[in-house]
């Protein structure tokens, strides 16, 4: 029988980008080593060929099941876990891209590294905050996690118009946790029951407010660092609480 082949869309990307890593490293040669290009590109080359075997693998046995007629439960299962590799091969792709810009504006050794971990958080995070599983297709579009793309750009320019003169630790804290929170939550709530319960729009729309009110924490700059710590509990507490008090379920 014969077999046939097609191209691995994720396999293109990645070699493209592996190429450029490489030209990006040649031209740039002062940022870092050969040494630690070739683990990155090492590492990135090994995630894509897992995920992508595994994303594979799980087409091809919902294929069969729905061929036997399997359960609808057992295919669902199979296919939540075809969406969770895809949505993981586009982190992947995105942690890589930024590495790639970081070799062409980032300088010096720490902030290569500093630049590492940011990657891999938020180049793994970034596809599940625009993209979820869908009801009706596969992928859909999470409006949840648009809002906070938005909001966590407009909290960056913020930095970069006060030419990072920020609290550190409190600027990290409020984009990471506001990313984390806002995916987690859209990510195990993802059937369509759940998803229009009022509670979680509650939650959802609470997470929206705190990090408003912490992105005002970044504009006022006040003067006592210290004050920082309460504000920003206050505001996770303040931003969660007002769709509670606010919002009531129509009758």
């Amino acid at each position: 029988m014969q077999q046939r082949f097609t191209l691995s869309p994720h396999g293109v990307i990645a070699f493209v980008l592996i190429v450029l890593m490489f030209v990006s490293e040649y031209t740039r040669q002062a940022n870092t080593s050969w040494v630690k290009i070739g683990i990155d590109v090492l590492v990135y080359a090994v995630a894509i060929l897992v995920l992508s075997l595994s994303q594979e693998s799980f087409r091809k046995n919902i294929n069969n099941m729905h061929r036997r007629r399997a359960s609808s439960s057992v295919i669902t299962l199979h296919s939540k876990e075809e969406v969770n590799s895809f949505l993981l091969l586009l982190g992947c792709h995105i942690t890589f891209f930024f590495l790639i810009i970081g070799i062409w504006f980032v300088f010096g050794e720490n902030n290569l590294l500093t630049l590492h971990a940011n990657a891999i958080l938020g180049g793994l995070i970034i596809p599940y905050l625009l993209l979820q599983r869908g009801i009706q297709t596969k992928i859909e579009i999470n409006m949840h996690g648009v809002v906070a793309f938005v909001l966590i750009c407009i909290m960056l320019i913020v930095g970069l118009l006060l030419s990072w003169a920020v609290v550190r630790w409190y600027f990290i804290a409020a984009i990471a946790g506001y990313a984390y929170f806002i995916a987690l939550v859209t990510y195990l709530l993802a059937d369509s029951n759940r998803r229009s319960n009022i509670q979680v729009l509650r939650l959802l729309l609470g997470f929206h407010l705190a990090f408003v009110l912490l992105m005002a924490g970044v504009v006022l700059r006040f003067k006592n660092e210290s004050i920082y710590g309460p504000y920003f509990l206050a505001s996770v507490a303040g931003g969660i609480v007002v769709p509670f008090l606010l919002l009531r379920a129509k009758p």
